[in-house]
């Protein structure tokens, strides 16, 4: 049996309101696997949201037809591959927009997994990717947010070469694994996110009451949280 969810609150940046969010946030139950992708437009990218929306989209596709080589396949051709996908979206998006495709630049953290537990995970820039293995019972990070050329900067889909970025994370082991995924915003909801890595029971808390939809009832979400604060999770219980 495989969970998964979601949140994707808008921020003060976007005037709390959910259509002004740049960040995009997509779940799909692929039948023996469900994919779960998170992207956020660049701050610096007029098309940021374009980009977060249509790279979701075919990330998602891409997991969700994919997934079984994403288990079996050198890293180098899925990377190559993903970022041929992504590039072409984009690319085609920004020539029908008349745009220049840089515009067209953000961030993106996709995984899926199997009902036995198995994982991929592809991550490019800001946000974070957390997991936490049958075996270790412990929550780590899988991949740290990346830097950009500039200070204050990360990687983004167009503003420059993807493939050097994009990293690729699996686990064809199976077993109960859990992976979390999020933006850089949720550091409004969680301002030390390595505290949840010293009290784990605080980032399954937080799943918890994501799932319950209670966060937004959270003071964080309508005081402290300037930007847009996304996440997604999946899960494995292979036993049930």
């Amino acid at each position: 049996m495989i969970r998964s969810g979601a949140f994707s609150y808008a921020g003060r940046r976007h005037g709390f309101v959910p259509e002004n969010r740049t960040d995009a946030v997509l779940e799909r139950d692929c039948g023996g696997h469900r994919a779960v992708v998170l992207c956020s437009g660049g701050d610096s990218c007029p098309c940021g949201k374009a980009a977060a929306e249509l790279t979701s989209q075919a990330a998602t596709s891409f997991l969700t037809f994919r997934f079984a080589r994403c288990l079996l396949e050198e890293p180098e051709v899925l990377r190559r591959e993903l970022v041929q996908v992504v590039t072409r979206v984009l690319g085609d998006a920004a020539r029908r927009a008349g745009r220049v495709p840089s515009q067209f630049g953000c961030t993106l953290l996709a995984a899926a997994m199997d009902q036995r537990g198995r994982f991929c995970a592809f991550h490019l820039g800001d946000g974070t990717l957390l997991g936490k293995l049958e075996t270790e019972n412990q929550w780590t990070v899988f991949s740290q947010p990346q830097s950009g050329l500039t200070p204050g900067s990360t990687a983004l889909t167009m503003n420059g070469s993807m493939f050097p970025n994009l990293r690729f994370y699996r686990t064809t082991q199976p077993g109960g694994h859990r992976l979390f995924l999020t933006g850089d915003g949720i550091a409004g909801l969680v301002p030390r996110l390595p505290q949840l890595l010293d009290h784990p029971d605080r980032l399954e808390g937080l799943i918890r009451r994501a799932e319950q939809g209670q966060l937004q009832d959270l003071p964080e979400l309508s005081s402290v949280l300037e930007d847009d604060c996304s996440a997604a999770w999946l899960s494995a219980f292979p036993w049930l």
